[in-house]
């Protein structure tokens, strides 16, 4: 039921920021490439979870698509599955690849074929479990377009051969 679905912070940030930079991008004759992330930091009293609820989070997804696409015209080129899943309760590699095999079949059946970037860890020395959890679900690997990490620990240097290395033996 869409209207059960509630965007206001999303038309928001569309309206003031989106929409502007997309206008700027095409006078200049550029465009836009949007990144659609999904981010669960949980709060006390929330009564979904999306990380153990893959359909869910498959429909808010596609919900949202559909919201922009209606509402503004803009299709995301990319989709950011889950910000910083090491800073949440729930998020890990399994539920990242779970939730990457439900929500781009649901997508691709309305005609949306967005690049898939995960898994978006907070600290490169995370990427390794989480990645090899994620693409462990049967059928990520074909979905998945780009790996992400973020460098926020010290040590992340360390990690990035590792990386490396798990990005070209799965490309």
């Amino acid at each position: 039921n869409a209207a059960g679905f509630q965007f206001a912070n999303l038309d928001f940030q569309v309206e003031q920021v989106l929409l502007p930079m997309r206008r700027l991008m095409e006078a200049n004759g550029e465009r836009l490439f949007a990144n659609l992330g999904f981010v669960d930091f949980s709060r006390p009293g929330s009564n979904v979870e999306h990380a153990l609820a893959p359909d869910e989070y498959a429909e808010l997804t596609l919900q949202t698509f559909l919201h922009l696409k209606n509402k503004f015209g803009i299709v995301p080129d990319a989709l950011e599955i889950i910000l910083e899943p090491d800073n949440t309760e729930h998020w890990r590699g399994r539920q990242i690849g779970l939730a990457i095999v439900a929500t781009m079949d649901r997508l691709r059946r309305a005609g949306f074929s967005p690049q898939v970037i995960a898994p978006s860890v907070s600290k490169a020395g995370n990427f390794a479990a989480y990645f090899d959890a994620m693409i462990a679900v049967p059928g990520v690997l074909p979905l998945l377009h780009t790996v992400a990490y973020h460098r926020y620990d010290i040590q992340s240097g360390r990690a990035i051969p590792d990386i490396r290395k798990r990005a070209e033996q799965h490309k």
